[in-house]
């Protein structure tokens, strides 16, 4: 029986459309079902095709690549993985993007960025992991951007996320619906990614978020409301200070070991015990499982991305594979409002 995924690639340039479908020409997993060269004929091509995952690109003629992914979250929602020139991580349209349903981003391949192999690689990675996504994980994100208080309140509890492949797609779900009524929290993220990409999503995030979303700071105090956002390639831990808490912040020796999110939660699990919440999300590797596990022990809420939403599955599967008897999972949509409700 034919098991093969099918794509439907969406470019408006004929010589990146075939050098798309020559990459998955030998891929036992995916098969190219149909091309587009605009939004529009991409619109009628998974009406008429029924693709199982499409590559969008974002600068078109007729209706360009947002336009119609916003179509199609509306329509006929399915994984996508936004293929541009523009789509550089830290760009306002790569975050659109993602807001707008997108999976996650990859650059166009070409000889002039790199190990053309490493790319068509990646390109192909990423194509299999969206292609097995449930669709119900794929929506529009309706968000305004919001104005919010200052706060000096001190926080007393401390919500930890940790995310990697996919997270940027799954916090933008996250934390705009976080609230700022919830009393004396605090929420810390590592996510990841590039330093400098993070310092443009933070940003991102914190138009469209209810409490204020930060760049992380070593021996910044922990505020109540406020998101603090941190990379993979630093090691963040809590240091008590008299009745608050500051951040302590690092370089990570070795960041390609994924170290950050476990570092974080046993730094929880000693500091704040049954205080701490920790939210595992879409990534690879065990990162966070065992760090999570030692949360758990010390009285600390747990929960998990349904793994059959998240890009990645791995994380999520190895939190639960330790955690068994001690996690919740919660789809991706529903995380947002299962944090507050607990909190609350």
């Amino acid at each position: 029986m034919d098991t093969k995924k099918r794509l439907l690639i969406v470019d408006d340039s004929r010589f990146m459309r075939q050098a798309i479908a020559d990459f998955f020409s030998q891929d036992a997993t995916i098969d190219v079902i149909g091309e587009a060269k605009n939004g529009v004929e991409a619109i009628e091509a998974v009406a008429n095709l029924e693709p199982d995952v499409v590559t969008l690109d974002v600068n078109m003629p007729v209706m360009d690549g947002l336009t119609a992914l916003k179509h199609l979250m509306i329509r006929s929602p399915l994984p996508t993985i936004m293929l541009s020139t523009l789509m550089k991580e830290g760009a306002q349209a790569t975050f659109d993007a993602l807001r707008y349903g997108a999976l996650d981003f990859i650059l166009k391949p070409s000889q002039l960025k790199g190990n053309l192999d490493q790319q068509r690689q990646e390109i192909c990675r990423k194509v299999r992991l969206a292609s097995h996504v449930e669709v119900s994980a794929m929506r529009y994100i309706r968000a305004v951007p919001q104005d919010k208080p200052l706060t000096n309140d001190p926080c007393r509890r401390v919500v930890i996320l940790g995310a990697a492949e996919g997270g940027y797609s799954v916090l933008l779900k996250i934390i705009p619906h976080l609230i700022l009524e919830t009393p004396r929290t605090a929420y810390v993220i590592i996510l990841y990614a590039d330093p400098m990409y993070t310092d443009a999503f933070a940003k991102y995030l914190d138009q469209y978020s209810a409490v204020r979303v930060t760049r992380v700071k070593d021996g910044e105090l922990l505020k109540s409301g406020v998101c603090y956002l941190g990379s993979g390639s630093e090691y963040v831990t809590f240091l008590p200070n008299r009745d608050d808490l500051t951040l302590h912040i690092t370089e990570a020796p070795f960041p390609w070991r994924r170290g950050s999110i476990n570092r974080l939660l046993f730094s929880a699990s000693e500091i704040l015990g049954s205080q701490g919440m920790a939210v595992l999300l879409s990534g690879a590797g065990e990162d966070g499982a065992e760090g999570a596990s030692e949360l758990m022990n010390s009285g600390g809420i747990i929960l998990v991305q349904e793994p059959k939403t998240c890009l990645d599955k791995e994380m999520a599967l190895n939190t639960i594979d330790l955690c068994e008897f001690g996690c919740q999972t919660v789809p991706d949509g529903s995380l947002g409002n299962t944090i507050n409700d607990l909190l609350n």
